[in-house]
């Protein structure tokens, strides 16, 4: 069944016969051409998930599979929403200990990456998942994470939660992480975002 649209490829519920036929998300996405930056990064993202999937705060990845055209993550269904619509008229509308319940869970999954020494480089609202009753989160969606301590400015992440110092050159990948977090939290509790637009000619946000 049909799922929804990430950002890196269509999620589907399915059984996965691997797994005595668990109710499971697959990820399908399109294989890049052997020697492609795309499947260097299919490859990056499915060592650095399996790496990290058994914290109970992030996505459990069952395993990665391959045909001839696509690629297929087997990982663990969250019967819920993403926290963009939990809280912009969800279920987390107005529950304050839910959601400080929810991002204490979030700091605890990101401080378990960066200990590891990976860095997710795409935190932002639809890449958290909330469960029905709003008390059980997990961090989502690895296509652009890193194992690198820092990255050299060339778009990633999203337009108002990349940290203001990654369109000068290089940064380093911990505290951009720790700042597109603060802004997801912002935008969970407000419903709006922290500036108008993320660029040095906005004052607010130039005043970060």
């Amino acid at each position: 069944d049909y799922v929804g649209q990430g950002t890196y490829g269509t999620i589907y519920r399915a059984l996965d016969y691997r797994q005595n036929d668990k109710i499971v998300a697959i990820k399908a996405q399109k294989l890049g051409r052997p020697d492609s930056m795309l499947r260097a990064m299919q490859r990056q993202e499915a060592f650095i998930h399996a790496s990290i999937s058994d914290h109970p705060y992030i996505v459990t990845l069952h395993g990665a599979y391959a045909d001839d055209e696509n690629l297929y993550h087997a990982m663990e269904l969250v019967e819920g929403t993403d926290l963009y619509d939990a809280a912009a008229g969800g279920i987390l509308t107005g529950q304050t200990e839910l959601l400080r319940e929810g991002f204490l869970q979030m700091i605890a999954a990101l401080r378990a990456m960066h200990d590891k020494g990976f860095y997710h480089r795409d935190i932002k609202p639809e890449n958290i998942l909330v469960s029905a009753d709003g008390r059980s989160w997990r961090l989502c969606d690895f296509g652009l994470a890193s194992a690198n301590e820092t990255s050299r400015w060339s778009g990633w992440g999203t337009d108002g939660y990349r940290a203001p110092e990654c369109p000068s050159g290089e940064y380093r990948n911990e505290p951009a992480d720790v700042w597109a977090l603060g802004v997801t939290l912002f935008v969970a509790v407000t419903k709006c975002a922290p500036w108008g637009e993320a660029k040095p000619e906005d004052p607010c946000y130039r005043a970060f």
